[in-house]
């Protein structure tokens, strides 16, 4: 750690740097996700949205009401299995309330079943629908400083 070019970068955006700043900061974190995003966690974070916002976080056009390409990630009508998606919502939209989501991997119109993907994680997020999930779950990306503190483990910082 340190300001050297060949050092971690030791500065703080408010220009603090590692020697004013108090040791108990240098803990490392205990809230890091162990597991991807699931589809069933990205399903409950887009009916917690209202129509628009929900409408911004998936590819399929949602305004009106009704669709064809239900499954809404995918832009199709049936599970394209390759994309391992099977995030969708009824063909028949309400008119200006939310739209309520579910998962139906395998197909079969029914919402959530045991056999329908909760558990799959989700791909192909933009950094823009990551960053929404994150604000409406209360996290935050991993950042340098506490990836440094991650690899350490319980061992204080080395200089250079």
């Amino acid at each position: 750690m340190g300001n050297g070019p060949d050092d971690i970068n030791t500065i703080y955006p408010d220009g603090l740097s590692v020697t004013t700043i108090p040791s108990h900061v240098f803990r490392p974190p205990n809230h890091i996700m162990k597991y991807e995003i699931s589809q069933i966690q990205y399903v409950e974070f887009l009916n917690s949205l209202n129509k628009t916002a929900q409408n911004n976080r998936v590819t399929t056009d949602i305004l009106g009401t009704s669709i064809t390409d239900v499954f809404v990630f995918t832009e199709t009508s049936t599970v394209a299995p390759f994309t391992r998606y099977g995030i969708r919502c009824d063909a028949t939209l309400p008119n200006g309330g939310p739209v309520s989501f579910y998962c139906d991997y395998n197909d079969n119109g029914v919402p959530n079943e045991n056999d329908d993907g909760q558990n799959i994680a989700m791909n192909y997020l933009s950094g823009e629908d990551l960053f929404a999930y994150f604000d409406w779950a209360g996290l935050s990306p991993l950042n340098e400083m506490e990836y440094e503190q991650i690899c350490r483990g319980i061992y204080n910082p080395v200089p250079k």
